[in-house]
C-alpha cells in the first residue's frame, strides 16, 4: 500500500505543481482563534454545458457545479468538519499567476474513495 500512497501524492502533487492555484480558508473556530490555512488546490470550473457521468447515473462531471479538489488535510486542518457543521464555509482561490482572487462559497465537502482528497462543491460569490 505504500508504494500506492507515495505515488499518489507524486501525481497529485504534480499535477497541482502544474495546473493549481493558491487557495485561502479562513476559520475561526467556536470559541477559538481565527486563523487562515492556504494549500494548492486544483479548481474545476467548466464552461461546457455537456455532462459525463457513468452508466449507474453518477454524474462525477457536472458543468454546473465548481469543485475545488485537494490532497491531504494538512493544507486545511478541520476544514472538512467545519463545512460539515455549517461554518466556515468560504474560500478564496488566487489563479497561479497572482493576478486574480475569486470568493466561493463551500456547499458540500467529500472525501474521495482513497480517503487523502477532498472535493468541495463550490458557488462562485
Amino acid at each position: 500500500m505504500a508504494l500506492f500512497d507515495n505515488t499518489e501524492k507524486v501525481v497529485h502533487g504534480t499535477a497541482t505543481a502544474v495546473f493549481g492555484d493558491s487557495a485561502l480558508w479562513r476559520y475561526a473556530p467556536p470559541g477559538g482563534t481565527p486563523a487562515g490555512y492556504t494549500a494548492a488546490v486544483l479548481v474545476n470550473e467548466p464552461t461546457d454545458n455537456g455532462g459525463l457521468g457513468d452508466a449507474n447515473g453518477d454524474q462525477y462531471y457536472m458543468p454546473v457545479r465548481p469543485t475545488i479538489e485537494w490532497h491531504g488535510i494538512e493544507g486545511f486542518p478541520g476544514i472538512f468538519e467545519a463545512v460539515r457543521a455549517g461554518h466556515s464555509n468560504q474560500i478564496t482561490v488566487t489563479n497561479s499567476q497572482a493576478v486574480t482572487s475569486v470568493n466561493y462559497f463551500i456547499e458540500s465537502i467529500e472525501r474521495v474513495a482513497d480517503g487523502d482528497t477532498y472535493i468541495a462543491t463550490v458557488v462562485r460569490i
